[in-house]
């Protein structure tokens, strides 16, 4: 049976993006907006997760209203195996056009977990990117399983503090028509549609439905500020949500995760990294309700991992949120129950009356980055991530696993190296057994160099690009994965690990 992904985001190739504040015309009259600046390209990398080896499908399909030619490409994936695409790269027939914007849709004849990465770099060797581009993003791509006629997508800012967000979402194999509801901090909504053919993508603007921009309210009570939710009366739909600068050229940030659609919200939500003055970087956490018509009561528990809040718990202040609306959690705003300073934890976030979903925001240091918490109904025994780097091309990939479970559970952490810098590519290497306690969390990071909970360095794999297969023995875990630069000025990225059987 084949299994299908979607990817749903811009392939914009260099220097084709439109600058800051200008738009690309569409039929009609629509303005189709573009991130700000230039240079804009997205890769993805694929994971077969099956025990055989696949036969993997791509294509590449243009956004609604545009007028670029699709694209093609197939390929064999041993079991266990990863490959990266990249625009330039030649892997696509015929080559993706200068200027693109469309969706993709990977098919396979084994499971296959996939991540796609915006970024604006310059690549010289494959003509992408752009000089002083240091943005960069990853995200979760879509079984084609879990699409559904909602997406939720906890944060919409427009033009809040300097940044903004932008909104893709794709008809997920049948025709879709499409309302997206924004749903803003100071009570007032707004709405925008669009009419997708099976398996294109829309772009939507907080602007497509006059949303007001570049308010000085608390985020808390701010009317450029709120949530939003994608709804198809039609066929089912995925979505993707960035957050970027709304006037930058080049761009120097860009956060991305997925939208959730009903499979991913839950009464309980696990949230592996939260921060506050950790490393110079904090966090914040957006919690949404994703019920139709009801109120949820939120309460969320912190329970601290390393340095001042370690082996401590603290209890964040409740609230209560109507259909659609979300709260956000950050130190500065003092309803975190007294997490200090210094601090690494994780967080459960609890809800009666019904289902929430929740997004973690990081700031620090001039970087920014996002990931989506967890459903804990959704954790599994297994987790993958398809790309995790070792200190490769001056990056690296810290992976944080949580506990999802009620007790204590050994976990079991495989690296399936896909390339190695130099020297002889060590295959597949196993880290030691750890432990983990219920509710906390393990972070592995530059494990060729530092020993930690999983044993000795692992000297073997530094200069390596690997797919991750993560082994919980008695609980359910969850896991993330978040790039940096390592002596290199760039942008931080997560994206969150694949729950699997």
């Amino acid at each position: 049976m084949k299994r299908r992904m979607t990817i749903a985001l811009t392939f914009g190739l260099l220097l084709t993006l439109a600058v800051a504040g200008a738009a690309l015309a569409q039929p009609g009259g629509i303005q189709l907006t573009t991130l700000p600046g230039s240079g804009w390209w997205v890769s993805w990398q694929v994971q077969n997760v099956g025990d055989q080896e696949a036969n993997l499908q791509v294509e590449a399909i243009a956004a609604d209203g545009t007028t670029f030619g699709s694209a093609s490409a197939s390929t064999t994936l041993s079991a266990g195996g990863a490959i990266s695409f990249i625009p330039g790269k030649g892997q696509l027939q015929p080559e993706l056009e200068e200027g693109f914007i469309g969706s993709a849709v990977l098919s396979a004849d084994q499971p296959i977990v996939a991540i796609g990465n915006v970024a604006n770099n310059e690549l010289a060797s494959f003509g992408i990117g752009v000089p002083g581009g240091v943005a960069a993003a990853q995200y979760q791509g879509v079984s084609g399983d879990d699409a559904d006629t909602q997406v939720n997508f906890p944060l919409v800012k427009n033009d809040f503090a300097g940044q903004t967000t932008t909104f893709y979402v794709q008809a997920a194999g049948q025709a879709a028509d499409i309302t997206i509801a924004f749903n803003m901090n100071d009570g007032s909504s707004y709405t925008a549609d669009a009419s997708l053919e099976a398996d294109e993508m829309h772009v939507f603007s907080p602007d497509d439905a006059s949303v007001p921009k570049t308010c000085s309210a608390p985020s808390s009570t701010a009317a450029c500020v709120g949530s939003a939710v994608a709804t198809s009366s039609t066929g089912a739909i995925v979505g993707v949500y960035t957050e970027h600068p709304t006037s930058s050229d080049p761009a120097t940030l860009v956060l991305s995760t997925r939208g959730f659609t009903p499979g991913d919200a839950d009464s309980e939500v696990a949230v592996p990294v939260i921060k506050n003055q950790w490393v110079d970087r904090t966090t914040a956490l957006t919690v949404q309700n994703a019920e139709a018509s009801a109120d949820v009561t939120v309460n969320v528990t912190f329970k601290g991992i390393a340095g001042a809040c370690a082996d401590n718990s603290y209890s964040g202040d409740q609230a209560t949120l109507s259909p659609g609306a979300s709260v956000i959690y950050f130190p500065n705003l003092g309803n975190m129950g007294g997490l200090p300073e210094g601090c690494f934890a994780a967080a459960t976030v609890s809800a009666s009356g019904g289902k929430v979903v929740a997004t973690v925001n990081e700031a620090g240091a001039g970087k920014k980055t996002v990931y989506g918490a967890f459903g804990v109904s959704n954790a599994t025994k297994k987790a993958a991530l398809p790309l995790v780097k070792e200190i490769f091309s001056s990056r690296t990939t810290g992976v944080v696993v949580q506990n999802a479970g009620d007790g204590p559970t050994d976990v079991t952490v495989e690296y399936s190296v896909v390339t190695k810098q130099s020297g002889a590519n060590p295959g597949t290497v196993t880290l030691d057994t750890f432990t983990i306690e219920a509710g906390a969390a393990v972070s592995l990071f530059q494990i060729s160099q530092n020993s930690g909970v999983w044993g000795a360095a692992r000297s073997e794999l530094s200069g390596t690009n690997s797919g991750v297969i993560i082994t919980s023995t008695s609980e359910n875990i969850v896991a993330i994965a978040q790039e940096s630069g390592v002596g290199i000025d760039v942008d931080i990225k997560n994206y969150e690990g694949f729950n699997i059987e």
